[in-house]
């Protein structure tokens, strides 16, 4: 994975046009959220190390996706919520919880939407889907704060 993120960025340097670089874009911060993953996946509970790396992997995967505006919000947004999971299984609860906002903050516009493009479409079952989650998460990352 990690030769797959260099591809990315070594890809993006030759990009002809816009289109070209927004899809190479994207495809860096998918490579990054799918490194991270992966990682999450091979690290036993009490691997530390593997776990601050795959959260490192998934914070980048938010970096670039959030270079890329609003277009990539849903990707954003997924890898906020696994970037809020394993900062809370590392015990870094204020850093789970900041991920779990953004989300929220990130669809602010899904309870009142306008005529911006961004807004989501009625019905937008990931908005949804997304804002559970997020909500879910602060509750329970509350609730171990307060213990």
């Amino acid at each position: 994975m990690a030769d797959a993120v260099a591809e990315c960025r070594a890809a993006l340097g030759g990009a002809a046009d816009d289109e070209e670089r927004f899809r190479l874009t994207d495809e860096l911060g998918s490579s990054h959220q799918q490194f991270g993953e992966l990682l999450a996946r091979c690290a036993a509970d009490e691997d530390e190390a593997l776990l601050a790396e795959a959260l490192s992997q998934t914070e980048q995967a938010v970096a670039v996706f959030t270079g890329l505006g609003p277009a990539a919000r849903h990707d954003r947004t997924g890898a906020q919520l696994t970037a809020a999971r394993l900062a809370a299984d590392l015990g870094r609860l204020a850093e789970a919880t900041a991920h779990a906002r953004a989300v929220l903050t990130a669809y602010d516009d899904a309870q009142t939407p306008g005529d911006d493009a961004t807004a989501p479409a009625p019905g937008d079952d990931l908005t949804a889907a997304r804002r559970a989650d997020a909500s879910r998460l602060l509750r329970l990352l509350e609730e171990r704060a307060g213990k």
